[in-house]
């Protein structure tokens, strides 16, 4: 790529983030600043693997990782995703991002409910666990009560909650809120939570090596219950 070239994408990618900025207010909340422009560097770099080369159809593809998850194209609880990116019989890029555009919209009304009451239930549950850093003795089975729709999408979902839920442990942290919080980020982000461009400050802390396992799973607690009261009050509005 010459200088020009990459200045040309530098300038596309700042359109993008200040695109996901406007979209999505709420992930000010918890993207640090250079997170948007990140996240639209990300996007832009997965959009053009499959193949999307137009400014709507990058964009679109931006769009679905806020509700979604970044890495939505490779998260086992959303299948139809990356059946609807690599469809062979699908030859045109514009005819994928559509489908894959109305197949996410029906996967946002059956798990949300109706106005997104269903999920604003769900966020309300998990906020109050983050508040009070009680947490349920079975955590995979209280995020599946609380979000029964977002459960109830994919036969995988207790398999990815139950890793998530090991995963905790190797990340050094007090259970089981440490196990809770990361399948909480595991069902609403998928199994790459860890990884997530959208949650730096959740990535922070769960590779940080210093902290006993109680002052690091309460930095988790306190770095989640930002987000949840972010994307709670998000969902309220619309709702």
């Amino acid at each position: 790529m010459d200088a020009f070239d990459a200045m040309e994408f530098r300038s596309f990618e700042t359109g993008l983030a200040e695109h996901l900025e406007t979209h999505f207010p709420w992930g000010k909340a918890f993207w640090p600043d250079g997170s948007a422009m990140t996240l639209a560097t990300f996007a832009h770099t997965r959009a053009r693997h499959y193949g999307f080369v137009t400014e709507r159809s990058i964009y679109m593809f931006a769009t679905f990782m806020p509700v979604l998850g970044s890495r939505y194209d490779e998260n086992p609880l959303l299948p139809w995703a990356s059946d609807k990116l690599a469809d062979p019989t699908i030859r045109e890029p514009i005819h994928r991002i559509n489908q894959l555009n109305d197949r996410t919209l029906l996967h946002l009304r059956k798990t949300n409910g109706r106005d997104g009451r269903a999920a604003v239930r769900g966020l309300r549950q998990v906020h109050q666990v983050l508040e009070t850093g009680d947490a349920p003795a079975d955590p995979v089975g209280a995020l599946c009560a609380a979000f029964p729709q977002r459960a109830a999408a994919s036969d995988q979902t207790g398999h990815v909650l139950g890793d998530a839920m090991s995963q905790s442990e190797a990340f050094g942290l007090d259970q089981p809120l440490g196990g809770y919080i990361c399948a909480a980020l595991a069902l609403m982000y998928g199994p790459y939570y860890y990884a997530e461009p959208q949650l730096p400050l959740i990535h922070a802390t769960l590779y940080d090596k210093g902290p006993a396992p109680a002052p690091k799973t309460q930095a988790l607690r306190k770095a989640a219950l930002t987000m949840i009261t972010a994307l709670g009050e998000s969902v309220g509005e619309a709702a």
